[in-house]
């Protein structure tokens, strides 16, 4: 749900799950700016916000890896792992007859306290 947050609710979420006693995990999936996209991606991903906006439920907030991972360490997690879309189509599609992939600017990551 990271990106219907504001940036503020994010690092407060965060701040919330990292004080917990140790031993938590956290898995989130996040996107990076649409400006780290160019060409058909960016084309792409302008038109699915279009469309979730229009349904109501907007993008409010995007994160490159540096930031995210900043912003997971000052919450108090130490371990992190952040998958891009082609590592996610690599783990999660590899072998599909169908061709399915993950398309940037999507990223998954696990991260524990």
């Amino acid at each position: 749900v990271l990106p219907y947050l504001e940036p503020a609710a994010v690092r407060e979420t965060l701040r919330l799950i990292g004080a917990a006693p140790g031993g938590m995990e956290l898995i989130l999936d996040y996107a990076e700016p649409p400006s780290t996209l160019s060409g058909a991606s960016r084309a792409g991903f302008e038109l699915l916000a279009q469309r979730v906006a229009a349904i109501g439920e907007p993008w409010r907030s995007f994160f490159t890896q540096a930031e995210m991972e900043a912003k997971l360490r000052q919450a108090g997690f130490a371990e992190i792992e952040d998958l891009d879309a082609a590592a996610l189509t690599v783990r999660y599609c590899a072998g599909r007859d169908d061709g399915l992939a993950v398309s940037p600017p999507a990223r998954v990551l696990s991260a524990r306290n």
